[in-house]
């Protein structure tokens, strides 16, 4: 299978927010430009080092494990889920977990930085490696930017190109024309807002 591109995946939210415009739907915008020139307060880009080390075992022992709330997004069934007014929206409980981020980033996108780290139902299973996960933050800081909502945006675009992406792999197509895959993605945000300040939560 090979990787969605960014040119693929900025053609798949271009398709669906020009569609959407006719049925009431917002559309999304997850450029740099998109997401800061419409915040409040000038942004700035976050302190931080990339370092692309894989926390040892002893490493993640010494960083204890957080209460945080997962969220999912609503199961797409059809398009016409997508097409709604309301949009995908997420599923109406959060749950409970427990999760463990690596201090360092250990590696950066164009608005996201991507951390090592573990979730978890139990503290009993955080050191596992089928808890294993990639946790991804917004690299600026400023009004609005961190708050749920645009997490959830992006969770939203996610899912949608995930339906669209197994849609695609489902048809008849030439043989050098491969499958698209897309990981599963939700939002997680720590029970505590003692990092709020730093956009971090």
């Amino acid at each position: 299978s090979s990787v969605v591109t960014r040119g693929v995946r900025s053609s798949i939210m271009k398709t669906v927010t020009a569609t959407g415009d006719h049925h009431g739907h917002t559309g999304f915008d997850t450029s740099v430009k998109g997401l800061l020139s419409k915040r409040g307060s000038k942004p700035s880009l976050k302190h931080f080092a990339i370092v692309a080390h894989v926390p040892s075992v002893g490493e993640w022992k010494d960083l204890p494990p957080v209460l945080v709330r997962m969220y999912r997004s609503k199961a797409i069934t059809s398009v016409g889920d997508i097409l709604s007014a309301d949009g995908v929206g997420s599923e109406g409980t959060a749950t409970t977990m427990l999760m463990r981020r690596a201090s360092n980033p250990f590696s950066e996108g164009a608005i996201r930085l991507a951390y090592h780290g573990q979730l978890t139902r139990s503290a009993t299973q955080v050191y596992s490696a089928e808890n294993a996960t990639v946790l991804k933050s917004f690299k600026h800081v400023g009004e609005d930017l961190h708050d749920l909502q645009q997490y959830m945006k992006q969770m939203e675009v996610s899912t949608i190109a995930s339906f669209l992406a197994k849609q695609y792999n489902a048809t008849k197509r030439p043989p050098h024309c491969g499958s698209i895959s897309y990981l599963d993605v939700v939002v997680v945000e720590e029970a505590s807002d003692v990092h709020e300040h730093v956009g971090e939560r």
